[in-house]
């Protein structure tokens, strides 16, 4: 998402600042800005990178892979969802957010 953000800063001019109200009026607004993930795509998953210690890459990195909707604590779902939030970005997300920020 990093880049992701850092694209929206160069469409905007300038920085973006905090972005969690932009992305949820964007998500609110039924946006292209972002990729719903929901049960359709049971067959994925997520990998996350996370540092052995909790704290830093120091003492090395281990990633794990989350399935989606395969237990009953994770279940995505349309729009908002604790498992992937208001989804991924899309390709329109840059120019979305710079347009929100304005």
């Amino acid at each position: 998402m990093v880049g992701e953000q850092a694209a929206a800063q160069e469409a905007l001019g300038g920085r973006v600042g905090f972005a969690n109200p932009l992305i949820y009026a964007l998500a609110r607004t039924g946006s292209n800005a972002f990729h719903d993930v929901t049960a359709a795509h049971d067959d994925a998953a997520l990998v996350r990178p996370d540092f052995v210690n909790g704290y830093n890459g120091q003492q090395g990195v281990a990633d794990t892979i989350r399935t989606v909707d395969d237990d009953t604590s994770l279940r995505t779902a349309p729009g908002w969802d604790d498992v992937t939030g208001v989804g991924t970005p899309t390709a329109n997300y840059p120019a979305a957010l710079a347009g929100a920020a304005r």
